[in-house]
């Protein structure tokens, strides 16, 4: 249903820039379109997770403070990782990048993930998050077949992990049956 809008998109931008190809400027003419169908294919990826539907939100706090606002859209019917799903972030403090990079590792080895996959992905990790401020939202588009790719306030690309059972891993700080917060866990799967 996805692909069918977008083709119809293409298909009615390739119209309006077909009339654009028959004057004087063709060459133009040919640049928009070529422009319209590349952000028409970008913008796919993005599009999945926007319809899917909300699944739960709740918010994590540590020691009193409100650290951030956790939300998941997933399908409600279906195994948590057999679908794309997005897991937001809302940070109501600010926080570097490294702190939540040494945090992740934290509950991933707390929740049983071995030392030598941690080992293994931790520059990535520390590659990956950045210094947020209050408002920012990191966001993860997890999709079964490519891991999870990661957004700050949904624009810049922060990076991918692209080792399935590492993005499962890494997503099972607030899924997995093994989180330090299962209450935040059960909010956010709608339990």
């Amino acid at each position: 249903m996805l692909r069918e809008g977008l083709i119809v998109q293409v298909a009615n931008s390739a119209n309006r820039v077909h009339n654009v190809l028959h004057t004087k400027q063709k060459e133009s003419g040919l640049r928009i379109f070529l422009l319209i169908l590349a952000f028409s294919f970008v913008s796919f990826g993005q599009l999945q997770y926007k319809n899917l539907p909300k699944r739960g939100s709740g918010k994590y706090t540590f020691l009193f403070m409100d650290i951030y606002t956790a939300t998941l859209w997933a399908e409600k019917d279906k195994p948590i990782y057999s679908t794309p799903l997005r897991l937001e972030l809302l940070y109501k403090r600010d926080f570097d990048g490294e702190d939540i990079a040494s945090r992740s590792v934290k509950e991933m080895e707390q929740a049983g993930v071995s030392k030598g996959v941690l080992k293994e992905f931790k520059s990535e990790m520390f590659k990956v998050f950045p210094d947020v401020k209050k408002g920012d939202r990191i966001i993860a588009d997890f999709d079964p077949k490519t891991g999870v790719t990661f957004y700050l306030n949904s624009k810049k690309r922060l990076g991918q992990f692209k080792d399935l059972e590492f993005s499962k891993h890494f997503l099972n700080i607030w899924l997995g049956e093994k989180t330090s917060d299962p209450k935040l866990r059960s909010r956010l799967l709608g339990e």
